[in-house]
Order: structure tokens, then sequence, then C-alpha cells
């Protein structure tokens, strides 16, 4: 996949230079984003860049008759007729706002289209999914991510409700996966999935649900579009999802993950709870017949209450560890693959 380029050209110097700070890592990698003041510098670039984020000094007529297929423009508060059709972003406004404009915009699609293979590829997907409701099937989900991270490309999907992702790592709550979930609703033509992505240290996240939406709204269906989008788009090598408790038509799609994976706990409740789950998945997925891999929680864990230490710990402490240990038990093929600490 080669490297593609974005111009952001305005006579505001401040403006091009406050939008390319803003900007920085909400692009995949790949793409590149460059900034343009004056006229030399756009003559400059010339035949080097894939999209032009216009500002009105540049709207002249035959550069962008030139490049009428890869051109945006920026906007104050008005557009001349003449160039109504050319997709047009309204400049002062939320750098979310913008990108999210963009990302859905036929401009950007034509760009990245041309980086995309049409076969899916390799992706691989891991469900994780706690019977019994346990509060630490995101630090597991997380953990096991980022270790993952070390050697592949890995995108993070939490669909639980009320997780408390935001606040523990301190993530802005901008585009979330019920944002792209609605649009996928809306609209026939496949958006892409980097203006709902966010980077977290080494691990891709798609933002769990935060408004608008709850976990009983989203179907298999749409978890299906997604996967299907994700693979498409080369997005990753490996799709975590970290499982909510409500999602119709769970059954089937976390039967369908490649990896499954069970995060239990060293109680009387949560090994209850696993063996119902297990009795019911065997009675109404269409495919239960694989293996299971189960992670027991030891019975007390010490809280990191830093929000910085917290993902360093999940990265390279005591998380990190049991990880390495538990993968460790699971290659020597351990009974029914249940690790307990």
């Amino acid at each position: 996949m080669g490297i593609k380029t974005i111009a952001v050209c305005d006579t505001e110097a401040l403006y091009v230079s406050r939008f390319l700070l803003a900007v920085q890592g909400c692009f995949r990698p790949g793409i590149k984003v460059l900034g343009a003041t004056n006229k030399s510098s756009v003559e400059t670039l010339d035949g080097e860049v894939d999209l032009w984020l216009l500002g009105e000094p540049f709207w002249e007529e035959k550069f962008l008759e030139r490049h009428r297929e890869q051109c945006v423009l920026l906007s104050g508060n008005f557009v001349p007729e003449t160039l109504a059709e050319y997709t047009t972003i309204l400049k002062y406004q939320s750098k979310d706002q913008i990108l999210r404009e963009l990302f859905r915009s036929e401009v950007w699609n034509r760009m990245i289209k041309g980086e995309r293979k049409t076969e899916a590829g390799g992706m691989e997907t891991a469900g994780i999914y706690a019977p019994d409701g346990g509060s630490m099937q995101m630090l597991f989900s997380l953990a096991y991510a980022f270790r993952q991270a070390e050697s592949k490309k890995v995108l993070y999907v939490n669909l639980q409700e009320n997780s408390g992702f935001y606040h523990l790592f301190a993530q802005k709550t901008d585009a979330h996966i019920g944002d792209l979930i609605c649009l996928l609703r809306q609209q026939k033509t496949e958006p892409d999935l980097c203006g709902y992505i966010r980077q977290f240290e080494n691990v891709s996240v798609l933002l769990p649900l935060w408004q608008g939406m709850q976990g009983a709204e989203v179907t298999k269906e749409d978890i299906q579009q997604i996967c299907g989008i994700a693979a498409k788009q080369r997005i990753c090598e490996l799709l975590v999802i970290d499982w909510g408790r409500s999602i119709p038509g769970f059954w089937d799609v976390f039967s369908a993950c490649h990896t499954r994976i069970l995060v239990t706990a060293d109680n009387s409740v949560a090994r209850a709870a696993k063996k119902q789950f297990l009795e019911s998945m065997h009675l109404e997925a269409e495919d239960a017949d694989g293996r299971i891999r189960e992670f027991c929680w030891p019975k007390a864990i010490a809280e990191t209450r830093e929000k910085e230490a917290l993902a360093e710990e999940l990265i390279n402490g005591s998380y990190r560890r049991m990880i390495e240990s538990w993968e460790g038990f699971c290659r020597e093929g351990g009974e029914n693959d249940e690790f307990v600490l």
C-alpha cells in the first residue's frame, strides 16, 4: 500500500498550523498530511497530492478543473453556485466534525479505493466474554489486545455498555461505534472506518458506545458488517471483540470467531455462570463444537488508580505477564484450556 498525501491549503497560516496539529494521529498509517499557505507551495505539491482541502483563496477554476475528483472546499460560510458540485466542509468547526464529513465524502472514498485490495485477506477475530458480567473483562481484553499488537496490527472493539473505558483512559467521546452503526443503517455506500478509529498506545480502538444507543440495539448484522468492512479495508490483522451481554444474535457471531475466550473468576458465582453459558451455547450456537479458551482471574488483583499507570500495567506490567503465562499454558495444551493463576 503506497503513501497517500492530503494537502491543507489556506492563506491563514495559523489555521493551517492548528489544523495540522489537531489531526495528528487521526489518520491511518500510510496517510500523511501537509500544509500550504501560498500558491508557490501548492504548485510544488502538485502531482504529489491525492486529496486537496482548499481554502477560498485557492478556488481557482483551472486548478479545480484539473483536480476535480480530488478537491474538497473549506468554506467560511459561502460557496458560489458555480462550485456547488464540489464537496464543501465548513472550516470553522470542530476537528472531529471536519474529519467526520471528510471521511464520509466521495472524494475520500475515491482516494482510499486505490489502496484497497478486493480480497479481504487474512483478518482473524477474537471474541472475549465474561459469562458473569465481571468488570475485569475489559482489562483482560485490552491486555490481550496489547500483547497481540506486539506482532500484528490489532483493532479493539468494545461492545459493552458503561464499561468505564472513557473515564479509565481519559479518551475523548467523539465518533464512536454507535455513530458508525447509525451511518451504516442510513446509507448504502461503505464508510471509511478510519473516521471512527483512535490510536491507543499500540492498538487501534473503535470507541465504545457512549450516548444515544444501548447495547441491545446493536445486532449481529451490525457487527458482521463492521467485521466485513474492517477486513475489506485491511484495517487490521486481528479484530478483538470485547462482547457486551445483550446483543441479539450474540451466539452466532461469537461462535464464528476464530478465537473464543471466556473470562471467569475463581468463585462459585463465576463458575456457575460459566457452566450455564456453555450449556446455553451448545443449545443455541450454530457452531459450538470448536474449542473455547478460558482465563480465570486470581482472587485478588492490586488496583491501579492512575490512568497512565493502568495503561502501562496492561502493556508491560503484571497483566502482560499473566497473558504470557496463559498463552504458554494454552500452547502446552492445558486441559480444557482453563487457566487459573
